[in-house]
């Protein structure tokens, strides 16, 4: 209980209160000029001609409605990469599913060396499916290096 109020009390401490104050300029008996905020320290016959002092509270800085807009646009621009990655990344993996459903089906319809007429056709059929792959491959490296990419620049703002 006394931790969590220590707590409270410091983080209450840390909270700026806006004040204002008066003070007061004087010159002392050694003719030394000095400054009070306490009336009564300065003495009765240079009452009269005392300059008062009031200290202003400094304003807090008002956001920039600039860096507001500035950050609403680079959030927008954020989203619409993000949903630009998204789609590049459904397209790639609808892909994948494509390329294996593919695969399954060669491997499935494979035909005995015997056969030449319908090997050759076969071994045409897996020569252009395998350049389909390397494709696949090449579009997904560009998509990592994208995703890579953008993950590295929102680590560090």
């Amino acid at each position: 209980m006394i931790v969590r109020t220590l707590i409270l009390l410091s983080v209450l401490s840390l909270i700026p209160i806006p004040v204002c104050a008066e003070y007061y300029k004087y010159k002392d008996t050694n003719g030394v000029f000095r400054f009070t905020d306490n009336l009564l320290n300065v003495p009765k016959d240079q009452r009269e001609n005392i300059q008062a002092y009031k200290e202003a509270a400094t304003p807090e800085p008002k956001p920039e409605t600039s860096n507001v807009i500035n950050e609403e646009a680079t959030l927008k621009g954020e989203n619409s990469r993000i949903e630009q990655l998204n789609s590049e990344r459904a397209f790639l993996e609808q892909s994948y599913r494509d390329l294996s459903a593919e695969r399954n089906l060669l491997l499935e319809s494979s035909p005995s060396p015997q056969e030449k007429e319908a090997y050759e056709t076969h071994k045409k059929r897996t020569d252009a499916f395998n350049e389909k792959i390397k494709s696949y491959e090449k579009q997904r490296k560009i998509f990592q290096s994208k995703v890579d990419a953008f993950n590295a620049e929102n680590e560090n703002p």
